[in-house]
């Protein structure tokens, strides 16, 4: 595997350092049945005896997906600057699977006790979903009062948008043909790697995945809107500090969908789960806007230095649960700690 510049792997091994910013610290898927009018009720017979048969069956098997999103780290556009990212002790991301060539097939997280915990080569835990119907939570963090950070290069440009995930991840999938239980079982590494090194394929990332991820990060602020984005601050050149706390009266659900591809199987029985799981198929990965746990999310802060006057607005992104920071030029609210959403706290 070549490493590139852009890209970070850490691992139980080895760590290949993203060329950031000396400021930036390391962290962390019917049968049709044919039925004539004499034979209408001998058809109907079969096709329900063909789908109790295919729920019978007991399916046990592994995929290796090639990476998977968790959240982006925005660069502070309109700048020279670098800004340094801190996942705090209460963010997670919850995850749902699915298949769009098998529709009804219906994946349901299933974690065991012996399985919860941090996932080997990551900082990464993961734990049934309480908030979110048949998904997975994921923690990245090494401990429950332990924070990650992370950073974007100078200057503030799109490219330099970082994202962070996890590297072939492994998933265990047992049930039915119908039906099957799912929960990670290792990966070989978290990562954080920029936007132009995503659109260069770095650490093998297919282009699909890579692409499913690029939509996700929006600057165009006509397309920053509710109820996915909410416009949190704007802030002017200097220090600048914005914290995001848990919103618990927040009742609506939001989600938004990535892939991956899969790149390796073993095990299962039947051609119909053998072929929605095939190597090369993309992996429909729903992330939910649900909030796990009380507390701070997460915190960004950065110098600053803008290109030109002006002021950088600050977005809540509800789903990925992270900030993006766009130049808004000379006619944007002026001014630091210009609240439109509960649960933030700014400094200058």
């Amino acid at each position: 595997m070549s490493i590139h510049p852009e890209a970070k792997i850490q691992d139980s091994a080895t760590v290949a350092h993203l060329d950031l910013s000396q400021h930036i610290r390391q962290a962390i898927s019917r049968r049709r049945f044919i039925r004539s009018a004499a034979f209408g009720t001998l058809g109907t017979a079969l096709a329900i005896g063909a789908k109790d048969v295919r729920a019978g069956v007991k399916e046990s098997g592994e995929i290796v997906l090639d990476a998977l999103m968790i959240t982006y780290f925005s660069a502070p556009l309109g700048t020279t600057s670098s800004a340094f990212w801190t996942i705090e002790t209460a963010y997670s991301t919850s995850l749902g699977l699915g298949v769009v060539e098998r529709p009804d097939l219906l994946f349901k997280a299933r974690v065991p006790e012996d399985e919860e915990g941090v996932l080997s080569n990551t900082s990464i835990q993961q734990t049934q979903s309480t908030q979110v119907k048949d998904a997975v939570t994921l923690l990245p963090r090494p401990s429950q009062n332990e924070s990650l950070t992370s950073g974007t290069p100078a200057p503030g440009i799109p490219e330099h948008t970082v994202f962070f995930g996890i590297l072939k991840p492994r998933l265990q999938l047992v049930g039915t043909p119908n039906k099957l239980k799912f929960w990670f079982l290792e990966a070989e590494g978290d990562f954080t790697i920029t936007a132009s090194a995503v659109k260069s394929g770095a650490l093998e990332i297919n282009a699909d995945t890579g692409l499913s991820w690029l939509r996700q990060y929006v600057i165009d602020p006509e397309a920053l809107i509710a109820p996915r984005f909410v416009r949190a601050a704007t802030a002017s050149s200097g220090e600048f500090s914005i914290t995001k706390s848990a919103d618990q009266t927040s009742l609506d659900s939001l989600t938004a969908v990535t892939t991956a591809k899969i790149i390796e199987q073993t095990g299962f029985k039947s051609d119909e789960v053998k072929q929605a799981l095939a190597v090369g198929r993309n992996l429909q990965i729903t992330h939910s806007s649900a909030e796990e746990l009380p507390g701070n999310l997460l915190t960004v802060n950065s110098p600053l230095e803008r290109t030109s006057p002006g002021v950088d607005a600050f977005y809540w992104d509800r789903v990925f649960k992270t900030f993006v920071i766009i130049d808004a030029g000379l006619h944007g609210n002026s001014g630091y700690g210009v609240r439109s959403s509960p649960g933030l706290a700014t400094a200058a």
